[in-house]
Order: structure tokens, then sequence, then C-alpha cells
């Protein structure tokens, strides 16, 4: 296949319309028949001469009419991927019969096998690799489909929309026939056949109409599905109350298989998910896994309307989808749980991942110019950064008039294929502001960089906040227009309180809006240097700024040990107290790194660190997931980030000390904090969601308190793991085993495997505690792991968590200084190239950080291993496109 560059600005819209596609499956043993019925009518715009081209890959051609005229081969031309028909009228039916081969579509991509049953990735290009079909997005029609397969082997034979008929053959065989009403693009396109345990249930709109709810799981799964089943009705009731938005069809289907690229699919009707985000029991899932279950049941269920009834015009607008229903995923999480821990874990994964995507050679605006492969364009800039994008919108219309504009995008372009710009625009139509500037997020990358300095007057008792914003270059983005950059902030008094703000207009040359309290003000920067002077300032305020992470940019103030003190003791914005915290670590690294030796750390530097935990251990008035939030000391990943150059060396050799010290010192605290997490959870009227608070708490406290390596904490960790029932609790001390006591923790983990080996989803989590280990010895237990009967190197979960585990969340031994860590990830590209290219481009994304390293001898080995890969024969449009781009200069 040919590696060509796709560019945004090449967009032309089908020359054909299509009124509708009848296709019909027919299951043998070793392959499936696919025959399509389509109608074609040329567009009236549409030059006459246009040939019909259709995409394909992998199919076996069997015949094609037009009309009732079968056509020779010298009427059409195939290649690799297209079917082009150069003489067809204005209106016409074309029909089609292929041939396919599930059981070897190892891509995942397209119609697959999956534990002996057939299911569907259509998402973005898959259709083309069930038949021949214009796969774009903005050609929609009405799909009608039939199913044919052994009764025995496949009872339930699945498809978009309404089920119109159920047949029963002569020879063991049965068909089912469904119908959807609603137009679609191919990529929305859905079908499973095979035999499953069934969870169904109803739910009642609040136009009364009564939609069948059906959640089928593998076998022996039932009683891991209930909590799916609440999370989809939470989410259809938090449409509608919300956004009001209804569901539009009688039947609601979830399946959950096991090989699964993604992590679940949005397909009208009938929404395929991955195991990881459906199957959740106490005895199996973690809270976190929990909180995953719900918020992928909802994300998918919120494509209905954002997504599904308005879709994108081309692939370059992915985030018009992605980005809005992410954003409309974290508020109805956040409304189920916590909204500030939700903002907080939203940033994090923003920070760790997104970040570090700006600032690589993957670099894109939410709305990418080219690419070669799609796949590669489901990112975290697409789908996290997209969500902060669609924040800001809100925080500058306002929550009220955004939820109207909303609505207003959705009714006006129900039906159609859209931009970026038609969402924008119907944000303008609803709210009357101009949002000219504000649409340079969707064409700039990077990260902005906002630098504020203070001054403070008190001759005149005036506060001065000057801003400047910057951006670094990115590829083939070397000059940025300046960003619309919301930023909220407060004033907080000596005593704790927040000022009562007076601006002084004269001397802003901001544009802001004052809350009702008078207490916060958004300030909105639109060009480099801009000031806030605020009046009636009797003494130095600490400001308090991006309150709520107002904006994705990067922020500096210089605050002084004091003010950060006091903005977590005082401010009642939780993610500046979160932050100021996360900057008293930060500045201990600072001045560590400039040591010759870690392995004695001076009390002194961590003072601060110190008294900040010690008085957040204290303060019973903290909810307990924000206080385990606060005491956690953030990952070696996550810290490395925050560098560039990254001296990953020096930071894999005093993190460990660093963290032992800290532990050390507050062992006292941390031992009485996790008797009060006992004595809550042994109450046994907890409500379950202030038990998974608890729970946060008491996993984190011991996982600080083990860094220690103090026996007592070991011991405790077994009673915990023995003594408990909850997964979160059972994982945390087998982990926390692991890592902190590594040389005793044989039997734990033999004991975690022997119990749940019949367990998937437990045993992935199983693999990832060991794929993380930090130890010299981890080439050879990542050997035993690879090696392991339970890895399969054609299972994306077991890949992700295996070796992309070990590439992107252990840092010191990927980068090991020895290179062993790059050949293990180069092997495993290389091999994955030919097996899934989409997961091989996953685990090559691994070194697109590599320039941002300080050590030039790990770039040299990198740039070697990217070489390689490069080189290698047959390397997959996937693969290409991430070594090419992070060897570029």
């Amino acid at each position: 296949m040919s590696i060509t560059e796709k560019y945004r600005k090449d967009y032309t819209p089908y020359p054909f319309d299509i009124k509708s596609i009848h296709l019909d499956f027919d299951f043998q043993e070793e392959h499936c028949d696919v025959k399509s019925s389509i109608e074609f009518r040329r567009k009236a715009d549409a030059e006459k001469s246009a040939p019909l081209i259709m995409n394909g890959e992998e199919l076996e051609l069997l015949s094609i009419s037009l009309d009732t005229v079968i056509l020779t081969p010298s009427a059409y031309r195939t290649s690799d991927d297209e079917l082009v028909i150069n003489d067809v009228p204005d209106k016409f039916t074309l029909k089609i019969e292929n041939r396919i081969y599930p059981a070897k579509n190892t891509t995942l991509n397209g119609l697959y096998q999956s534990n002996h049953k057939y299911c569907t990735q259509c998402e973005a290009e898959g259709f083309r690799r069930i038949t021949y079909f214009p796969d774009r997005p903005d050609v929609l029609t009405k799909y009608s489909v039939t199913i044919e397969a052994e009764s025995k082997d496949y009872p339930y034979l699945l498809s978009n929309g309404e089920l119109t008929s159920i047949e029963t053959l002569d020879n063991g065989r049965h068909k089912a026939s469904w119908q959807d009403p609603h137009p679609k693009p191919s990529y929305l396109f859905a079908l499973v056949a095979g035999d499953f345990d069934l969870l169904e249930d109803d739910y009642t709109t609040r136009s009364g109409r009564d939609v069948a709810l059906q959640i089928f799981v593998d076998k022996g799964k039932l009683d891991q599905c209930h909590f799916a089943m609440e999370s989809l009705k939470k989410s259809m009731r938090w449409d509608e109350q919300k956004y009001g938005l209804e569901y539009d069809l009688n039947r609601y289907m979830i399946v959950a298989v096991g090989d699964f690229n993604m992590g679940a699919m949005e397909n009208k009707g009938l929404n395929i998910f991955n195991t990881a985000y459906v199957l959740a029991n106490d005895k199996t899932a973690t809270d976190t896994d929990f909180y995953g279950v719900e918020a992928v049941i909802g994300h998918e269920y919120f494509h209905n309307w954002t997504g599904n009834r308005v879709t994108c015009q081309d692939w370059f607008q992915l985030s018009l989808k992605e980005g809005l229903t992410v954003f409309r995923e974290q508020q109805f999480s956040g409304d189920m749980n916590s909204e500030s821990i939700q903002r907080i874990d939203d940033v994090k994964t923003l920070r760790t991942f997104q970040f570090p995507e700006d600032a690589g050679p993957m670099a894109h605006p939410i709305r990418p110019d080219s690419y070669i492969e799609m796949n590669n364009f489901y990112t975290h800039t697409v789908y996290i950064k997209g969500a902060e994008v669609i924040r800001m919108i809100e925080t500058i219309l306002g929550k009220r008039t955004f939820n109207q504009g909303v609505r207003h995008y959705l009714k006006k372009h129900d039906g159609q294929a859209v931009t970026c710009e038609d969402f924008v625009v119907a944000m303008e139509e609803v709210s009357g502001k101009d949002l000219t500037n504000f649409r340079h997020w969707y064409s700039q990358s990077g990260t902005p960089v906002v630098e504020v300095n203070s001054i403070f007057h008190e001759e005149d008792a005036t506060f001065t906040l000057e801003f400047e914003q910057s951006c670094p270059s990115t590829p083939g983005q070397p000059h940025k227009l300046p960003f619309y950059i919301p930023i909220r902030l407060a004033l907080i008094n000596a005593d704790g309180s927040e000022h009562e703000l007076v601006i002084d207009s004269e001397h802003t040359n901001a544009t802001f809006d004052l809350n009702s309290k008078k207490t916060e003000v958004t300030v909105f920067l639109d060009s480099p240097h801009q000031r806030m002077r605020f009046n009636t300032i009797g003494e130095t305020p600490t400001p308090s700024l991006l309150r709520g992470f107002s904006a994705p940019i990067k922020l500096a103030y210089d605050y002084t040990p004091q003010q950060r003190l006091a903005l977590i003791s005082s401010d009642s914005d939780p993610y500046v107290k979160w932050q100021a915290n996360q900057e008293l670590v930060k500045e201990v690294v600072d001045t560590l790194l400039q040591c010759e030796s870690y392995s004695s750390i001076d009390e002194g530097l961590l003072s601060d660190l110190l008294a900040s935990r010690r008085a957040i251990i204290a303060d019973d008035s903290i909810d307990p997931a924000f206080k385990a939030l606060q005491i956690e000391l953030p990952s070696l990943l996550e810290i490395s980030e925050t560098y560039a150059p990254i001296p990953i060396q020096k930071l894999s050799e005093l993190w460990p000390h660093f963290k032992k010290q800290v532990a050390v010192a507050l062992l006292p605290e941390l031992s009485a904090l996790v008797e009060q997490c006992e004595v809550k959870l042994a109450n046994s009227a907890l409500e379950q969601s202030e038990a998974a608070q608890w729970r946060r708490l008491l996993v984190s406290s011991m996982m600080l308190a083990g860094a220690s390596g103090n026996q007592t904490f070991f011991d405790k960790a077994n009673t915990l793991y023995s003594t408990h029932q909850s997964m979160t609790i059972k994982h945390g001390m087998m982990t926390l085993i692991h890592h902190c006591y590594t040389n005793q923790s044989e039997e734990i983990i033999e004991h975690f495997y022997t119990t749940w080996q019949d367990e998937d989803l437990v045993i992935d989590k199983w693999f990832a505690t060991q794929s993380t280990l930090a130890t010299d010895d981890i080439f050879e237990r990542m050997q035993a792991l690879t090696s392991h009967a339970d890895f399969n190197l054609n299972n994306p979960n077991k890949v992700r968590s295996v070796l992309l585990r070990f590439a992107m969340a252990n840092p010191s031994k990927f980068h090991d200084e020895s290179g062993r860590g790059y050949d293990l990830v180069t092997r495993y590209v290389v091999k994955l190239n030919k097996i899934n290219p989409q997961v091989a481009a996953r685990l090559c994304g691994a070194f697109n950080g590599w320039r941002k390293l300080e050590c030039e001898s790990r770039k040299q080995m990198i740039k070697k291993s990217l070489e390689f890969i490069l080189a290698h024969e047959n390397t997959s449009p996937d693969v290409y496109e991430i070594a090419n781009k992070a060897l570029a200069d």
C-alpha cells in the first residue's frame, strides 16, 4: 500500500449521494461473503464525467453489476485500496459481491473474529475492509442489513437500528434483518454475531418512550455488567436533564469484546466496547475501573447526538465530535462523583500526556492540517486538549448560554456532516460574541506559556498583574498568533479570605468578567502583553491564578514558599491548592538535581513540603479523596515531563531516595492516617461513594509509607491484602509489596495470579504491576512476561498492560543507560507492525520525546532504533508516520 499524505485544504465533496445501502452477510466456516446493493445519485453540482471511486482493502472481489449489467474487468479497475468505474450514469444501483476472511484479520479493523465471535470496528477507515464503499464521514445514507450464520454457534445476530425480522432456516442456520432509520456514515456501521450472556433492562425517556437496554457479554460474566447498565441509565437521564437530549431509537445495545484496539465505539444503537469498560464488580475491579466504566459508557452514549446525529465532514474535524464529547463525559463524571477530583485528574492526564505531545514531533492542532494514517490522530491533543477548548468556550459564554449553543448547533445541523467552524459559528449565533481570535486554538499547535508578574504600590493601594503570553515553535509552525486565553483569578488576603475586587479599568488593557460576588475575575488575554490593575489593596495579596485550570497553558508566577503554603491551606479553589502542592515538590527536585549525591537529603529542603502534608493529614475537614491527591507524590513520569531537557539519569537516581526520605519523615502521620482509614472502612453502613474515597486515601497513604522500606508496612500491606475483598485494596497492596518490597513479593504475586487467573482484566493488572517495576532485573522479568501463557501479542489489552506500560510508565528502565529498553520496544514494534499496525504505532510513539532528553548517548540509541524501524520491510503507514516524524528535524 502506498504511503501518501492527505491535506485538509484538499477536501472536495463526494460527487454522488447515496439514497440507501443494503448489506447481506453470509458467514461460513472460514470466510464471510458480503453482498451490497447501493443506490447512487450524481449530485447536481458534480462534474458529469466524474468517475465512481470507492475504497476497499483486503477484499476478494467476486462480482459487480451496474443496474442489471454484470461488469467485466475491463469496465473497472481495482488497486490495493480502491475500486474505480469511469463511465457511470447519473442514477444507478451498484451491486457488489466480495469475500473477506475475518479470522485472519489481526488488525482488528473492519470485520474480525474475537473469541469465536464476529464483530466490527469501522472508525476511522475500517468499513473499506468489509466491502467497497466511499468510506468517508461525509457520505451519509440509510443502512439495512441481513445477517446469516449457524444458529448454534451464533445465536445473536446484531446490527444498527431496529430489528425487523428473524428467520429460522432449514439447514441449522438463521438470519436476522436490521434497519437503521437514521442516515449515518460508514464508520458508524456495526455488526456482531456470536453467543453471549445477555443483561436486559429498560429506560423510559422523559417523553414517555420505552427503550430496551441490552448488554451482551462473554458467557459467565453476567455478574460483572450490572454497574455498566446502571451507568447507561444514568447517562441517559443526565443528557436529558443537562442538555435536553433524548435517545432516538427503541433499542440500545452494548457488546463487550476482549480484542479491541480502542476503549469503545459509538456505532448507532450498537456500541461495541472493550471488555475493560463494561465488566466490573467489587471482586474484579478497582474503584478506578468503576469510574472508567461509568465515564466510557457515558462518553459513547453522549456520542449519539454529538457525533452520530451530527457528524464530521472529514477526519480533520475529529475533535468536533471527540473534544465536545470528552467535555460532556468530564461534566457527567464530575456530576456523578466529585467535580474537583475529576478536574484535577483531567489536568494530570493533560499535562502528563498531551503537553509532551504538543512539545514533540507529532505536535498538531486539535484540527490537524494533514495526516498519513488517520488512526495516528486519535490523540490526547484531539481528545483531551479538544475538551479543554470546549471548556474555554463555556467559560467565555457562561454555562447557560453554552448549553443553549450546543442545542442550537445540534438542531441546526441534525443529520449533517459538518466542521469545527460550524460549531463555533453556532456558539456565536447564540451568544452574539465574536470568537474570531479564539479560532487560533483550532489552527495552532503547541502549549501557550503565560508569565505573570505582579507589582504592589503601597502609596496608592493598587496591585497590578502583568501577563505575557508566548508559544514555542512546533513542526510547521515556527511563529504563533496570540491565543485567546481565559484566566480565572482571585486575590487572597493574609487571613486567607478572598479580596473583593475593584478593577481600575483605566489601567487595565484586557477584557474581563467579574463574578457576582466580586471576588473572582476571568481575564481574557488576546495579545502578547496585557495587564490588570486592582484598586483599594491595603497589603500585598497572593494571586490565586488559573483557577479551575481555566485554560490548557503553562503558567509561571514566582510564588514564595509562604505564598504556596497559604494557597494550600486557605484557597477555596481545589485546583490551585493542588497545584501549589505540586510546585513544592518541583522546587525540592530542582534543588536536588544540583546535588552530587542523593542518598542523604537535607531535611531542611523538605521542610515546606513536609509541613504542607502534615497539615493536610491533620485536617479532618478535607474529604478523603482530595486528601489522597494532596499527599500523593507525582510519579517519575509526571515530574520528568516538567523538564526540558529531561535529566532522566539524575531523576531516576534521586527519585527513590526522595520518596523514601519523605515517607520516613511522615511515618507517624501516615500510620495514624492508615488506622483512621481502617476504622472508617470497617463501618458497614458507609455509602459506596464514601467508601471509595476512604479506599483511595488508604491506598495512597500505604503507597507513600511503603516507600520508606519500613517492615511494619510490609506486614500491614499483607494484612490488608488478606482481610479486604475490595480489588482496589488487593491490587494496591500487591503493587505496593512488589514495588517497595520486591525481594519479599514472590508469594503475593503468585497468590494474586492463582486467584484471578481466569479473569483476563485482572491478569492485565498483574502484568502491568510487574512491567512497571524499576529494578535491575526488569529485562529478565519482561522476557518472562512476554513469554507467559496468558500474554498474547494479538490482544491489544495484553500489549498495553505489558509493553506499553513498560514504555510509557517505567521511564527509568525504558531509558536504561544500556539501551535495552529501547531494543525491547523496537523489537516489538517490528513484530506488531505485521500483526496490528495501529497498536505498533502506539508503541512506537514511546520514542516521540527523544529529542528532549539531556543525554546525547540515549538520543543516539533512540535515533538508531527509529532508523531500524523505518528500514524494516513492509513498514505500515501507521508506524512509518510516527517513526518518520520522530526523526524529522
